[in-house]
């Protein structure tokens, strides 16, 4: 989790919001326009422009967005920073002009307005459950676990197959205190991942032991 990140903003977006493998020409005739505002119109604007791929069954079956399991997609990946919707990967995605999702263009200037004003007003979610990322033992922190839903979709599940830079590579002569400022800030193209004191220590410990040597 060093600075390289810097240098590999477009490789970790990519991976964000998987543009991944999916074939352009799915979305030919599929781009939907939405009307109205909060919860219900985002949950519209993704499964019209979206689920094509980000499904179970999809091409970027990794990152599912289908409504079932939308809110934990992408706030317990934090791919969504609630009340930050510039901060928020989603957003940064859908409004990148210069590699969109969905990957044949830009959405309507309206939906990406359904999505960034429901994000700055808090991103109340209808489907939200799911870990809370403590062991359930007297609320300690468990790092193996945040790892998992925090950093696995940039990095891969064993940390170095992913689309953002191999942990392997990267986190040996790093510090403690230098992954945790990192994972509680964020830098460049990777966002804040965890702000909790708790639950970025704990992350990066596990970052460090994991991959340190």
């Amino acid at each position: 989790m060093p600075t390289t990140f810097g240098r590999r903003t477009t490789a970790i977006a990519l991976l964000l919001l998987g543009a991944a493998a999916c074939d352009d020409t799915t979305f030919n005739t599929l781009e939907v326009n939405v009307e109205g505002e909060g919860y219900d119109a985002v949950i519209q604007v993704v499964e019209g422009n979206c689920t094509s791929c980000h499904a179970a069954d999809g091409s970027a079956s990794f990152l599912v967005l289908t409504e079932d399991v939308f809110c934990d997609s992408v706030l317990n990946d934090r791919f969504v920073i609630p009340g930050d919707a510039e901060g928020s990967v989603l957003y940064q995605r859908i409004s990148d002009a210069g590699s969109p999702m969905p990957p044949t263009g830009m959405m309507s200037e309206g939906n990406l307005t359904i999505v960034g004003d429901w994000i700055d007003a808090g991103a109340e979610c209808s489907s939200a459950g799911g870990s809370d990322g403590a062991d359930g033992a007297g609320g300690t922190a468990d790092g193996e676990a945040l790892f998992d839903s925090g950093c696995t979709s940039c990095h891969g599940a064993d940390g170095d197959s992913g689309y953002a830079p191999s942990l392997s590579d990267e986190v040996p002569g790093k510090t403690l205190d230098a992954i945790i400022t990192l994972v509680e800030n964020g830098q460049a193209g990777m966002p804040a991942i965890y702000t909790d004191s708790a639950e970025s220590e704990a992350v990066a410990q596990y970052v460090l032991d994991t991959f340190g040597s």
